[in-house]
């Protein structure tokens, strides 16, 4: 027997389908304002959102100073499988999220270079195993680090 639904259940698992369905840029922007608190940098707003939103973040660029303005982007893959990229940028407060088709030619190619490096890295067994055993390998706050020899 299915359990019925109340008025406020049905009104919930309707808004999460619709959320759901948004384009991914602007599932992004939502993601990226929500995660902004005022109190954490660029890379902690969009790692944030990226958590959220099970997106993976390819790369954020520091903020740079242009005269009055400060500027800081991000390039970030939404559905893994598809492999959706958008770039996200904000200019003082104001946050704008750019599809993969009006990002600039040479930033989308540093991404996809980007994300084609880290893949064969990943694939790489034979190279990762050195890394993961390394005294510089992140590890948990209770494991004890490994001593240099």
């Amino acid at each position: 027997m299915v359990p019925m639904m109340n008025k406020t259940d049905q009104i919930a698992a309707d808004a999460a389908t619709e959320a759901l369905s948004l384009p991914a840029a602007l599932q992004l922007k939502l993601a990226l304002e929500a995660a902004d608190t005022g109190q954490q940098s660029w890379t902690q707003i969009v790692r944030g959102a990226a958590r959220s939103l099970d997106a993976e973040v390819v790369f954020t660029l520091p903020e740079t100073s242009q005269g009055d303005e400060v500027r800081a982007h991000a390039v970030l893959r939404m559905n893994a499988g598809e492999g959706v990229l958008l770039c996200a940028s904000r200019t003082g407060g104001a946050i704008m999220v750019r599809e993969e088709g009006e990002i600039d030619a040479p930033l989308l190619a540093f991404a996809r270079a980007s994300i084609a490096v880290m893949e064969k890295l990943s694939a790489d067994r034979a190279l990762l195993a050195p890394l993961r055993d390394s005294i510089y390998a992140p590890r948990r706050p209770s494991q004890p680090r490994r001593q240099q020899s």
